[in-house]
């Protein structure tokens, strides 16, 4: 009897057993999502960049994705089943979509955002976004420079090497051109987290130029935040010191005698405010250091024609790199490209 009901309770359990099995099929390979990395990028013209994937559900879904560009305006804009985007020279789209496909389950696929950067490597004045950029260097063929424009208009990255003179600038040129009091209120908001050079000489600092003053017809101006070794207020008159936007800065006057101006070779003089203490961001109000330099007698600045307003980088015969993440040039407090 007693084997009799242990027989019927195994049964029994057995029954049980194969029901819950019946009721809870085993759980399915799926695919839930696909995530890029980075979601979003910006990459020059001409220049290539990374992505990688990853697959995400249920029981460790197959990793392999297709890679893809939903549009691009030119055939050499690519990216290789490896995820490595390849931007065409001459792309004219500036944004591009990025696309990773599962394959094992194709309706399932995740997207990233690439902006298309605009980049030169010679001589060049353009306007992006109300900013007027350019790039000059002295000698076509002496060393190599590179300038990536951000999307904003103002921001950009550059890099020279073995140049004689190179200057990298974004701001506005003013034309007409007129007294700066006619102008209004400048001032830049800036941020340079990389500032380097080898050797001596090189400048980040407000710059631009005044014309059709008196006494001084043709004015080079620059307000100096950082500098190297070289100070090229030691070969000119000093006019003293002036306190703005929490800075002391040295205020010189120099002859340059048969060089490049915005008007061919000419005799011009430069003015100059350089900071003491050496800065990369902050907020520069150029119209203080205007009526600054007309205190001290330099007249010019005020009678004269405003050219152009610029946050400029330079290097002189030397290698270096630097990158403006924020450049807002503002007019009585509006910025140029609202």
């Amino acid at each position: 009897m007693k084997n009799k009901i242990n027989l019927f309770g195994f049964i029994a359990l057995a029954v049980i057993i194969s029901l819950l099995t019946i009721g809870c099929p085993e759980e399915e390979t799926a695919v839930t999502s696909v995530t890029i990395t980075p979601s979003t990028a910006s990459v020059a013209k001409g220049a290539n960049l990374s992505f990688s994937a990853k697959v995400t559900g249920t029981k460790n879904p197959d990793q392999t994705v297709t890679w893809s560009i939903d549009e691009a305006s030119k055939k050499a804009t690519t990216i290789n089943s490896s995820g490595s985007l390849t931007v065409a020279a001459d792309e004219t789209l500036k944004s591009l979509t990025v696309r990773a496909t599962s394959t094992f389950d194709t309706s399932k696929s995740g997207t990233a955002t690439v902006a298309v950067l605009e980049s030169f490597t010679s001589n060049i004045r353009k306007t992006v976004n109300g900013y007027d950029i350019e790039l000059w260097k002295q000698t076509a063929s002496k060393g190599t420079v590179s300038m990536i424009l951000g999307v904003d208009g103002g921001t950009f990255k550059c890099s020279w090497s073995d140049i004689d003179n190179v200057l990298f600038r974004s701001g506005k040129k003013f034309s007409p051109s007129k007294p700066h009091s006619e102008i209004g209120d400048i001032s830049v908001e800036y941020d340079a987290p990389v500032f380097r050079f080898t050797g001596d000489v090189g400048y980040l600092s407000v710059y631009g130029w005044v014309t059709d003053g008196s006494p001084d017809a043709l004015i080079e101006y620059y307000i100096v935040e950082s500098l190297g070794r070289y100070n090229p207020g030691n070969n000119g008159t000093n006019k003293g010191t002036v306190t703005i936007d929490g800075g002391t800065y040295t205020i010189y006057v120099t002859d340059r005698i048969n060089q490049p101006s915005i008007q061919g070779t000419k005799t011009f003089k430069q003015y100059w405010s350089i900071r003491n203490s050496k800065r990369t961001s902050g907020t520069i109000s150029v119209s203080k250091h205007f009526e600054a330099w007309a205190d001290k007698g330099l007249v010019s600045i005020s009678n004269g024609k405003l050219y152009e307003a610029a946050l400029k980088v330079e290097g002189y015969q030397n290698s270096g790199s630097a990158e403006i993440t924020k450049n807002i040039l503002s007019i009585n407090g509006v910025p140029i490209n609202k």
